[in-house]
Formats: C-alpha cells, structure tokens, sequence
C-alpha cells in the first residue's frame, strides 16, 4: 500500500490517535514483523507521531491534550484541576492533566507536557461524561475527586479559587449519596459550610 492510500485512510478516519492494534485493522496487516516495519517507515516520514509504546498520532490531524490524556492511559477521565480548569470552575490552568484511573497511579510525559493518573477505587469511579473525543467528569464529581485527594495528601482546593455557581448542587448530592467512604463525606459536607 502507497504511503498516499494510507495518509487517505487515515484522513478519512474520525480520529487521529491509534494504537498499533487498530494500525493493523485499518491498514489491513496480518504480519506483526510488517506492521511494525510499516509503522516505523511512516514516523520516520512523518505520517506517524509516536505519543508513547504502541500509542500514535497521524500527524496531519489534531489531537488536544484531553483526547491524548484518555488515550495513553485507561481506564481513565479527565478530573480533579484539569476539569474543573475546562469548566471554567478553576481559572488557575494546572501544569499537568490530570486524570482519574482506577489501575495504579503514574505519571507519563509526552512532548514536554505531563498527563498524571490518580488511583481512585472502583466505587469512586463514576460520574463523568463523553465531551467529543475524551471522557471528563462532571464538574461536581471533580470537586469530589479533588477532595478525595486532598484525604490522601496529593492535592488541595480553595473555595476562594472557585466559582461554586456553575455547580449543580441536585447533582452533587446525588453524587455524595453514592459514597461509602466517611471521610470523604465529611469532607464534602465541610466544603460546603
């Protein structure tokens, strides 16, 4: 396959990010020693952009650092500064992405900019939402992760940094039902004194 039939393929799909696995479906691949040839021959010409191992960006379509943050770590979404930055609760802009996993925490960096993977446990994982190509947590449930870390040391928040009117206080209660964690729960109940 010509280099002008892949870049076509790669244009026409919805996205721009791919893994070496969907590289071989879209490509139509069967060899593994190919593919990786062929993959290796498109980054050195600059179709291809190696975000991580495995992890590529076609170079002639964008990728905001949300989408990249979803996709070199899952499960995962957006949350804690970073959503609450995108939701313009936050105007400081946080100097890493910062996103919620339940695998263990890491931090990765890609083009000088650091994605970071927070551990919540499994009963803490809800309350996000598809935004376009990446999953983000509602704003209320970004107050509540970024408490959860504050519990454990790896963060804080200021009410004074906050504009708490575009939160949805209906919301945050039924997210607060949810949680089985007591300190968390006090911790939400004095935020909101």
């Amino acid at each position: 396959m010509k280099n002008t039939e892949i870049m076509t393929i790669l244009q026409q799909c919805p996205r721009s990010l791919f893994t070496t696995e969907d590289l071989k479906k879209l490509l139509n691949i069967a060899k593994e020693n190919t593919l990786y040839k062929r993959i290796e021959r498109l980054i050195n010409q600059g179709i291809l952009l190696s975000i991580t191992k495995g992890k590529y960006r076609y170079a002639y379509k964008e990728a905001n650092d949300f989408e990249i943050a979803n996709f070199i770590h899952n499960p995962s979404y957006l949350s804690f500064e970073s959503a609450l930055n995108f939701y313009g609760i936050l105007i400081q802009t946080p100097y890493q992405m910062l996103s919620a996993t339940t695998a263990r925490s890491k931090t990765i960096e890609v083009n000088n900019k650091e994605y970071r993977y927070i551990h919540l446990s499994p009963e803490l994982y809800f309350g996000y939402r598809k935004e376009k190509n990446f999953l983000i947590a509602y704003p209320e449930k970004a107050i509540i992760d970024q408490l959860y870390i504050t519990i454990k040391g790896l963060g804080t928040i200021d009410k004074k940094d906050l504009d708490l009117n575009k939160i949805n206080r209906k919301r945050m209660t039924t997210f607060t039902k949810r949680i089985k964690n007591k300190l968390l729960k006090k911790k939400i109940g004095e935020f909101w004194k």
